[in-house]
């Protein structure tokens, strides 16, 4: 039984289907366009404005995102403008821009006073600044402005803010001070508890009441002045501080000197005996007479208290007699000295003569040694003694001369 062979047609058919089913696999692939996103940007002027869409917030300007294709009612808000909508149509494919233009509603007060700046700037009773001033930017409306300033008086006005508007003033300051000139020679100047200076001080004050003390010293009682000042006085004080003071009696005991003129720091008060008062202090008082001899002493005064000072005068003859019986003393005790000198150094230079010739015809060496101080030690006495002469004599002669010139 011979074999059964394949019809040549089917044959073809099989090739020819595995051939197209191989030329499909391999057919290169159909390319195709990328869709493009629909984008929405917003932006305002200024920027930084809230962005509603449909009345639901989604952010800030500059505002960006991808959208759906439709339309939009997109509004912008933002504090001290106006807001601002619009109704936006976002086509296929699209950037669909829109840009909106915010109006102000706010203002912006400007100042600067006069004649002079630094003045506190109060807004609505709350403590802004100093002129110069600008504010920040205010709400549309009506505003109280307060400006105090040392030296002059508080000053009010009244700001009316329009949209987009900055009002713009120059503000009179009123004078509010007087000047006060203080003399007091010596003297510290205190105004209204302050140290101001010594001797002479001027002073722009503020109106009402102020207290101006002179203080010289624990000597004197402060000088003490209370004034009122008004606007654009111009006024000088002259304060003298008051010594605080005691009593001096001075008496001159001495018989025909009891009319003895008195010094007092040098100054003559008058004669003694005399009844005067002082500042309280330590003072020098002389009492000086003709023929006596001049007396001095230092006493101190004491606030309300009578200080008596006595004095006994000696005349110049007397004082004489006095020095001269003094030198006489001294004389006479400069000489017993130089005797007492003499004796000593002549004891001593004998008892040095005979040490050493006790030294020299010593036969031991410890006995040599022990004489040889001993000279030593009386020549060194003599030596003192002999000085003391020489100063006892000079002593003598000084005091023999002084004696004689009285």
């Amino acid at each position: 039984m011979g074999k059964r062979m394949m019809p040549w047609k089917q044959i073809l058919q099989v090739f020819f289907c595995v051939g197209a089913l191989f030329a499909q696999n391999n057919l290169p692939e159909k390319n195709t366009l990328p869709v493009l996103p629909s984008i929405l940007h917003i932006t305002s002027a200024p920027s930084g404005a809230k962005v509603y869409i449909n009345n639901s917030f989604v952010g800030m300007t500059p505002f960006q995102e991808e959208m759906k294709i439709g339309s939009y009612k997109v509004s912008v808000k933002k504090e001290l403008y106006s807001e601002d909508s619009a109704e936006i149509v976002v086509a296929a494919a699209e950037i669909k821009a829109h840009a909106f233009t915010l109006q102000p509603k706010f203002g912006i007060i400007e100042v600067i006073t006069a004649p002079e700046p630094g003045a506190n700037v109060y807004l609505n009773n709350i403590l802004v600044g100093h002129t110069p001033y600008i504010s920040q930017q205010l709400p549309e409306g009506e505003y109280t402005v307060r400006f105090t300033k040392h030296l002059y008086k508080t000053h009010e006005e009244n700001f009316f803010l329009t949209a987009g508007k900055t009002d713009r003033r120059v503000v009179p300051l009123e004078n509010n001070s007087g000047k006060v000139t203080v003399h007091s020679v010596f003297s510290t100047i205190f105004i209204d508890g302050i140290n101001v200076g010594n001797d002479t001080h001027t002073a722009i004050l503020d109106t009402g009441k102020h207290t101006i003390i002179a203080d010289r010293s624990e000597q004197y009682f402060p000088a003490e002045l209370e004034i009122t000042l008004a606007a654009n006085d111009i006024r000088s004080f002259e304060l003298e501080p008051q010594p605080r003071l005691g009593g001096v009696s001075v008496i001159v005991e001495t018989e025909n000197a009891t009319d003895a003129e008195v010094f007092v720091n040098d100054t003559l008060k008058g004669k003694a005996p005399t009844i005067f008062s002082m500042i309280i202090g330590t003072h020098s008082i002389a009492v000086k007479k003709n023929l006596f001899r001049d007396e001095r002493k230092y006493f101190t005064v004491s606030e309300n208290t009578n200080t008596t000072v006595k004095f006994q005068m000696m005349t110049l003859e007397e004082e004489r007699l006095q020095n001269m019986s003094k030198w006489n003393s001294s004389k006479w005790i400069s000489a017993g000295i130089d005797i007492l000198a003499i004796g000593a150094s002549i004891y001593f230079n004998q008892k040095a003569s005979n040490s050493y010739s006790a030294y020299s015809s010593a036969r031991t060496t410890a006995d040599a040694a022990k004489l040889r101080e001993q000279t030593n030690q009386h020549s060194r006495y003599f030596s003192i003694s002999a000085g003391f002469v020489v100063t006892a004599s000079a002593a003598t002669i000084f005091s023999w001369i002084k004696e004689l010139t009285q």
